[in-house]
């Protein structure tokens, strides 16, 4: 906001001093009775208030969309998007595991958060950062991969749900990226 009040002070003057010489009569165009560095300010004059306005227009804008990642809400977003999102709230479960020697550790967490967010494209949804407390016992042993125990699991699980629920969410959508993860996942909505 500073940076497009001080661009478009700036250029304002510049343009005053530009119309104040030309009502003179004393120059052809208006960059004409600018000389030297003084076209060097009146152009930078310009460019910073066009600039100014720009991210102004972007910052006025990004404001009016709400993002659907939860990390990037502030407090007050989180408040609003709550409301829009009739309290729904998506959790992408994944895992961190071996993929073979070609793709990334979190291939799960990466896809299923993806499928998330262009879910939450169609349909506004708050969507909850990677959650990879999953079951991955049969790959314990594969460089990489991380295992916790069933108690943690279930308890990482409910907290972030108790949660979520007593910040306002009142549906959580657990989107399973992880095959490992279909019966914990059936276990822990049975329980």
């Amino acid at each position: 906001m500073v940076g497009y009040l001080l661009g478009f002070l700036l250029g304002a003057l510049a343009i005053g001093y530009l119309l104040m010489q030309r009502g003179r009569g004393d120059v052809r165009s208006p960059f004409s009775a600018v000389k030297g560095w003084g076209k060097l300010i009146v152009s930078a004059a310009a460019v910073l208030a066009l600039t100014g306005m720009s991210l102004a227009q972007e910052t006025a804008k990004a404001a009016s969309e709400l993002s659907a990642r939860y990390e990037e809400l502030t407090s007050p977003d989180f408040i609003q998007a709550v409301a829009k999102s009739g309290g729904t709230c998506i959790i992408p479960v994944g895992i961190l595991e071996k993929h073979g020697p070609h793709l990334p550790l979190g291939t799960d967490l990466l896809d299923c958060r993806e499928l998330s967010f262009r879910a939450a494209a169609k349909e506004y949804t708050i969507v909850f950062p990677q959650y990879y407390f999953g079951q991955i016992f049969e790959a314990k042993h594969q460089p990489g991969t991380i295992a916790y125990s069933v108690h943690l699991m279930l308890d990482m699980l409910q907290e972030t749900c108790d949660e979520l629920a007593r910040n306002g969410i009142k549906k959580i959508i657990l989107v399973n990226g992880h095959g490992g993860n279909d019966q914990f996942l059936q276990y822990f909505c049975q329980v």
